[in-house]
């Protein structure tokens, strides 16, 4: 009987901004122990795929582990897959950044190892259907996506043993489907299940190959794995069986295997990813109607057909589902133009072969910005984790400051573009200065939903909202089962459910609004900050997030916005409201004057509020505080609770960053602040994340007929020792 040949593809990564200990227990509870035990089982062959992070990391932190790499590979043991450096999801990202990022690793490899990749490890196995193209060009061979990607099209599991060929304008490559029901028996399930699984490939008539591709993080990382694959010796167990087996079971590479055997034939996949990743791009109530198809499917007992062709959604839904994730993702777009922009006129003058020093850094500040982790939210936490988030900011905002040094001949200046940065339909402003890069957005309520600190490369803002998700029926119904062992094995991260933090499910509450700054609101007078940090407030007015008009005028300094909506207050006053923005070259200051104008022909009464979001990242960290006036209050951390009056100033300082936001009232205020708290997942369960510090000035407004009221405000960020 014919051999059965079985390749595994392990992918290890980390995301860019990971803390520096998260990274180190990784590698000593898998990246490091893996390889050892890989190591001493010289017989076994296999694929790793480390990203352009983790290597340099690796590089610096853990040198040795590139050592027994290139051990492994002088062996004959593994091959090295290549992949975008920073691990974007390749299909999104401009062209000339795809090429890029894959030369970058290529580059990365051949130095290190010696080495040309031939295949490509694709991030989150993100498959549409033009990558193909983009794969070819940069000189690679194979893709491994999944099994799900092929029954999609028709195909049975029977016909998923070997690799097809696909191409996109004659741009031909392999595709490898890896298998699914391998990937939740591996390690999660007793070895002899996997050899039970491949002993059916042996039986089958239609090929010979059963492949695995996953995360190396199962194998230490996530909750239980650790003790189960090496306390107890599952790998080293799991090794041994194949080798107990290596008369008819023969490990492989995927560039080995390819070069004794054809493939099964052409195929054309459709786009998509793995099953729970499409499931998490939905929308919550589309969610909730696909889980009920499937169940309905599961009772009916249809067959295995109809699985295939339910789908979820597709990953860019994402970029809809999570407006905080589209305005990084078009921050990323419009820098990465700049640099298209400037590398044209490059090509365009004389005795210019290379590109200078500078841009090629920009470039690289680019492509760690585009690192897929913090565009997105499914089981582990990605998007909602402010540090990942800032993370990507941070980077970005270095690629664009690279960028505008040399646009500039001034070391002061300042400049003004209104439009569509986000696709949605209407217009944005940016004023962009060499100390500040605002972002604001009057078709919601004229607020400034991104404010970068050029010193630093910080946005202050990075805020994001809580929001309803498809696992907070969980929270709410106290799971607490967390990764217990069972004598079968134990569980996948996917079937893992817990509460971490007692009292979680009291954070359940929904914002209806963008969390930003400069956010207008007109409370009842009887409005509390409880009320207020709960929503369980009234908004009497209907400026909060609807469209203001505006108007940019430029002068030689400095550039005024002025934005304005007449709207309605209470029953029926008509409220004129104007804001005014002027913003410096040079300086960090920010000042922003009110004028409200009653245009009825009774009273107004109310509470006038200004919001302010910032998020500094850690809410209750001993180096980041508020100041009030000078003074720290009694509670004074940046996730306190707490409601002052006769404020004419607050702050919050970072001393672990350096800088410090200020604003200033010139007409005291009454002050209210709350942090913003979401109640998220992760890999061990159900977590409280910090997400930003609210800060509301506010003031008791009445005007009769026809007066207006001013409030004028100073606003800043700058560094601090």
């Amino acid at each position: 009987m014919n051999p059965v040949f079985f390749i595994l593809g392990i992918h290890n990564h980390q995301p860019v901004g990971n803390f520096d200990f998260v990274l180190e227990d990784a590698f000593q509870k898998a990246y490091w122990p893996f390889l050892k035990v890989l190591s001493k089982h010289p017989q076994i062959k296999m694929c790793l795929h480390y990203s352009g992070v983790l290597w340099e990391w690796l590089e610096a932190a853990h040198p040795q582990m590139i050592d027994l790499c290139h051990e492994l590979l002088q062996r004959g043991q593994v091959e090295l897959l290549s992949g975008g450096f920073y691990e974007p999801i390749l299909s999104i990202i401009p062209d000339k950044d795809k090429l890029g990022q894959l030369k970058k690793m290529e580059s990365f490899l051949g130095r290190k190892f010696g080495i040309k990749p031939h295949g490509i490890w694709l991030a989150e196995r993100v498959w549409e259907p033009g990558l193909p193209k983009y794969i070819n060009r940069a000189g690679l061979d194979y893709v491994i996506v999944d099994d799900r990607h092929f029954l999609a099209t028709g195909l049975e599991e029977k016909d998923l043993y070997g690799y097809y060929l696909t191409d996109d304008q004659g741009r031909v490559i392999k595709v490898f489907p890896g298998s699914k029901e391998l990937r939740y028996l591996i390690p999660f399930q007793p070895p002899e299940k996997t050899i039970e699984y491949l002993a059916r490939i042996r039986e089958s008539k239609f090929g010979d190959l059963g492949m695995m591709g996953d995360d190396g993080e199962k194998f230490g990382i996530w909750p239980g794995t650790f003790q189960w694959v090496y306390d107890q010796d599952w790998l080293g167990q799991f090794f041994g069986l194949i080798e107990k087996n290596s008369d008819w079971l023969r490990m492989s590479t995927y560039s080995e295997y390819i070069a004794e055997h054809s493939p099964l034939g052409q195929i054309y996949l459709p786009t998509g990813s793995y099953a729970e990743m499409e499931e998490w791009a939905l929308p919550l109530d589309a969610q909730k109607g696909f889980h009920s198809l499937l169940e309905k499917l599961n009772q009916e007992q249809f067959d295995g057909y109809a699985h295939n062709f339910i789908r979820g959604g597709l990953w860019r839904n994402f970029l809809c589902k999570y407006r905080e994730g589209n305005n990084i993702y078009n921050r990323m777009l419009h820098i990465s133009q700049k640099i298209e922009e400037i590398e044209e006129m490059i090509s365009c003058g004389e005795g210019k072969d290379d590109p200078p020093e500078w841009l090629t850094q920009a470039k690289d500040e680019l492509w760690k910005g585009q690192c897929n982790d913090a565009y997105w939210h499914g089981l582990f936490g990605g998007l909602y984790l402010p540090h990942l988030r800032s993370a990507l900011y941070d980077h970005l905002i270095r690629s664009d400051n690279l960028i505008e040094v040399h646009r500039h001949f001034s070391p002061q200046w300042i400049e003004w573009q209104v439009r569509d940065m986000d696709q949605d339909g209407f217009d944005e402003i940016e004023i962009s200065t060499d100390q500040y890069c605002l972002y604001l957005d009057p078709n919601s309520g004229g607020c400034i939903y991104e404010w970068d600190f050029r010193p630093k490369s910080f946005n202050v803002i990075n805020s994001f909202i809580r929001r309803p998700e498809g696992y907070h029926q969980k929270i709410l119904n106290q799971a607490s089962k967390n990764g217990s062992e069972t004598s079968n094995g134990i569980k996948s991260i996917h079937d893992i459910e817990g509460v971490r933090v007692e009292g979680l499910e009291k954070m359940l509450i929904y914002d209806r609004y963008s969390r930003n700054a400069l956010m207008d609101h007109f409370l009842d007078p009887s409005a509390t900050i409880k009320a207020f940090s709960t929503l369980q407030y009234k908004e009497i007015g209907d400026f909060l997030q609807t469209p203001y008009s505006f108007e940019v005028l430029r002068d030689r300094e400095c550039i005024k916005i002025h934005l304005s909506r007449i709207g309605v207050v209470g029953s029926s006053s008509q409220v004129n409201l104007s804001k005014t923005l002027t913003i410096y070259s040079g300086e960090t200051l920010v000042n922003v004057i009110y004028t409200i104008e009653n245009q009825s022909d009774g009273p107004v009464n109310a509470i006038f509020g200004v919001e302010f979001n910032f998020n500094l990242l850690a809410g209750n960290a001993d180096d980041r505080f508020f100041r009030m006036d000078g003074r720290m209050p009694e509670e004074s951390h940046l996730a306190s609770f707490g409601a002052s009056k006769g404020i004419e100033q607050v702050s919050l300082t970072d001393r672990s960053v350096g800088l410090e936001i200020g604003i200033h009232a010139h007409q005291k205020a009454d002050l209210w602040r709350f942090p913003i708290e979401t109640a998220s997942t992760s890999e061990a369960g159900f977590e409280k994340v910090f997400q930003s510090s609210v800060v509301l000035f506010h003031w008791p407004l009445s005007l009769t007929e026809g007066n207006a009221q001013t409030y004028n405000l100073d606003c800043w960020v700058k560094e601090i020792s």
